[in-house]
């Protein structure tokens, strides 16, 4: 199994300034981006030496949907040294493909306190997995800058923390549900597998592992596809392209369409 990857510097920032292009006057769904937070983001509330630190993180391995999302609501997109730039990696100088357990980019999204208002109204009520989490950020952001609430900050804080320690899901949010939640959940969580030796063995999944429910709520939702371990996958061709033309149909979702495609 081979991870494909855009070797040159110039192609990755074009196909960034296309994505870029797509919203720039309208964010992606807030459904999209709530499944894309609940697939590889995080909501936090946590404690810093004169006080704390309240917001939401994305980590991503490119930085499309990072860019996208700070250019409508703030934020900052930083990078870990000691993974990115890995060239060694490439397996074959002919080809450009990369063995799946080679170490890849990581870029990190940060929009913490006083920042994240804007997106913190703009996916009101679309969470599913975090949608707790964002709860209590949204009561922590009322309080944030107000004076003597450290009991009140120092409960919500506890309560952040435990649930993302926990990975509990309130099974009534899964009534939330859509298709643009799903987009945004398989860019984050997806993958497109294709075997280079055998054009024929092929598959889409989406992972899940703290979460089997909202697996078998996706089947239910889209008609086809099954669980496997961990795992959402369809095997099937007819079913594979259908979700594609979902995907793409969708309006404004698709943003990255896999980060994981193989």
């Amino acid at each position: 199994m081979y991870i494909l990857q855009y070797t040159m510097t110039d192609t990755i920032e074009l196909d960034n300034k296309i994505h870029l292009d797509r919203f720039t006057y309208n964010p992606p769904h807030p459904s999209y981006i709530a499944g894309f937070i609940d697939g590889d983001g995080s909501i936090f509330i946590r404690k810093i030496t004169d006080g704390y630190q309240s917001g939401f993180t994305i980590t991503q391995c490119r930085t499309n949907i990072l860019q996208i999302i700070r250019y409508h609501f703030g934020g900052s997109i930083t990078s870990s040294a000691n993974r990115n730039d890995k060239t060694i990696n490439l397996m074959d100088d002919n080809i450009e493909y990369y063995h799946k357990h080679n170490i890849r980019n990581q870029y990190n999204l940060l929009i913490r306190n006083n920042e994240y208002q804007v997106l913190l109204d703009y996916l009101q009520n679309s969470f599913i997995i975090k949608e707790n989490q964002y709860q209590y950020l949204y009561e922590f952001n009322k309080l944030a800058n107000l004076p003597n609430k450290y009991k009140e900050k120092e409960e919500l804080y506890l309560k952040c923390s435990s649930l993302n320690k926990s990975c509990e899901l309130n099974e009534i949010y899964l009534t939330r549900l859509n298709i643009e939640y799903i987009a945004g959940l398989f860019d984050a969580e997806g993958c497109i597998y294709i075997n280079i030796n055998k054009f024929s063995s092929f598959y889409i999944s989406i992972a899940q592992k703290n979460h089997l429910k909202m697996l078998h709520e996706i089947v239910k939702f889209l008609g086809f596809g099954k669980v496997e371990t961990y795992e959402f996958k369809i095997y099937k061709k007819d079913d594979c392209l259908k979700f594609i033309q979902l995907i793409i149909c969708t309006s404004s979702v698709g943003v990255i369409f896999s980060s994981q495609s193989c």
